[in-house]
């Protein structure tokens, strides 16, 4: 199980450098410091949904893996319903990244067992990185033990990027995926889709595959006809 939640959704793809830091570079300092050896354990970043918050968390287990420091990321949104037990064994990491966390919320023994490892890993001097759309008061959990223990260290919120920042990702995620986004394109695709990067790469996705079948390059009156499709 240990090595399936270790793979479990770590994109190759979420590295430091492709994060878009906008006004975010507090997070990104704060966990590239912990992770070389200098900086404080745990790191509680919030916010609300595709602020970067999964990416920050992989891009740590990217980096921290390639010194061959044993690390593990948790996406508890996915693994949640193997009950307390997952929450067990993880001890002997230097690090691990805890996403999702809003799932525990309302489930005690799922807090007690995080609460548990917590110490666990504290008292180990492991790093500890935790993700969520609410800050720790916020989050709602009902074991009083644990929110303090949610807010030992620093407590980040994360801010969604400006357009210009969106418009940047959108061009670089497409080059990604092997097609040319032209400008006018993109900033059509942020007037007329859900702003979230989780929705506009989803969106890029289906340019790619429509592209390919269609054999049509990308561009500006292609997008608009896939989006009225």
């Amino acid at each position: 199980m240990q090595q399936l939640t270790l793979d479990l959704g770590l994109r190759s793809s979420a590295r430091f450098d492709s994060f878009e830091v906008g006004n975010n570079g507090l997070a990104l300092n704060a966990i590239q410091t912990l992770i070389s050896g200098q900086g404080e354990s745990p790191i509680y970043i919030y916010g609300e949904s595709a602020t970067g918050k999964t990416h920050l968390l992989q891009a740590a287990c990217h980096a921290m893996a390639e010194t061959g420091e044993p690390v593990a990321y948790l996406p508890l949104d996915l693994i949640a319903s193997e009950g307390p037990a997952i929450l067990t064994g993880w001890q002997d990491h230097r690090l691990l990244a805890i996403d999702a966390l809003d799932v525990l919320v309302g489930h005690r023994e799922m807090e007690q067992a995080l609460f548990h490892l917590m110490n666990e890993l504290r008292a180990r001097d492991a790093y500890v990185l935790l993700a969520a759309r609410q800050g720790p008061k916020a989050l709602g959990v009902g074991l009083a033990d644990l929110e303090s223990r949610l807010a030992w260290g620093l407590v980040i919120q994360l801010q969604p990027l400006a357009d210009e920042e969106c418009l940047t990702v959108l061009v670089r995620e497409a080059k990604n995926r092997g097609f040319d986004l032209p400008q006018p394109a993109a900033q059509y695709l942020l007037n007329h889709c859900r702003r979230d990067l989780r929705s506009l790469m989803q969106v890029l996705d289906g340019l790619d595959a429509a592209s390919l079948e269609d054999k049509r390059r990308v561009s500006l009156p292609f997008v608009r006809d896939w989006l009225q499709r």
